[in-house]
């Protein structure tokens, strides 16, 4: 009895050591395993970001040799198909151009209209590019307020200049007295930005002097709403209209 018992025992104890041996095995082949597919993870993650980082790179590059407004549209639109990281990481810019794109075709109509009032102060095709210019800024409103690119002060310019104009859209400013005064707050308030990066920036020493004279003139009253909206149209001559520095302004679509 007790030889068969030991018996047993042997063959048991045999069978429950080769068990042990091939689940060590396993669990040994697993990890392995494991460590292999993690290892593969780990080179395919670090060659995707390599090819998306160089993705970035191109589609910067691209996108700062774009200065069009319909081009920039058209990128823009393109942009949707890349990646969430790849947008996030040049949507800054983008929206820059963007909001430099569009105030620069809405200062091209305003100024056309200003070369028209001036000779005719109801003249239809006057009235209507600064309708067509309302119409930009009023697109341009979540470009405004996404917000900018730090330590590009040249955007804080042309949002100072982007809110001084949107007096023009004023029906009555009489009525209109806090829109006014929000209006040239913001405009100051982006103004005073560029010399935090550009110090004793003469262009924004100029806007902002502008801006005050302009301030207290809307504030005075006693114009009619042509002779104000004449006063606040950009133009070349000092005499006619607030010289702000917008230089290359673009051949825009009539």
């Amino acid at each position: 009895m007790n030889i068969k018992r030991l018996s047993y025992l042997a063959i048991a104890f045999f069978i429950l050591a080769n068990s042990l041996w091939f689940f060590v095995d396993r669990i040994e082949t697993r990890i392995e395993e494991r460590e292999n597919v993690l290892k593969v993870r780990s080179r395919l993650e670090g060659e995707a970001n390599r090819v998306s980082n160089e993705h970035v790179l191109n589609v910067s590059a691209e996108l700062q040799k774009i200065s069009r407004l319909e081009d920039l549209e058209k990128f823009s639109q393109k942009a949707g198909l890349l990646s969430k990281n790849e947008r996030e990481a040049i949507s800054p810019i983008l929206r820059a151009k963007l909001f430099e794109a569009n105030f620069r075709r809405a200062e091209l109509y305003l100024s056309r209209a200003g070369n028209l009032l001036r000779v005719d102060e109801n003249h239809p095709t006057g009235n209507q590019y600064i309708e067509r210019a309302k119409n930009i800024y009023d697109k341009m409103e979540k470009l405004a307020e996404s917000g900018i690119p730090e330590q590009i002060g040249e955007y804080y310019y042309l949002k100072g200049v982007y809110y001084y104009r949107q007096l023009i859209f004023i029906k009555d400013p009489k009525k209109e007295m806090a829109k006014v005064e929000e209006l040239i707050g913001q405009s100051a308030k982006n103004l005073f930005m560029v010399f935090k990066y550009l110090p004793k920036d003469w262009d924004t020493e100029v806007a902002i002097e502008v801006l005050q004279k302009k301030a207290e003139f809307m504030g005075a009253g006693g114009d009619t709403l042509a002779k104000i909206r004449l006063d606040l149209l950009p133009s070349n001559d000092k005499n006619k209209g607030p010289l702000f520095a917008i230089g290359g302004l673009e051949e825009g679509r009539n």
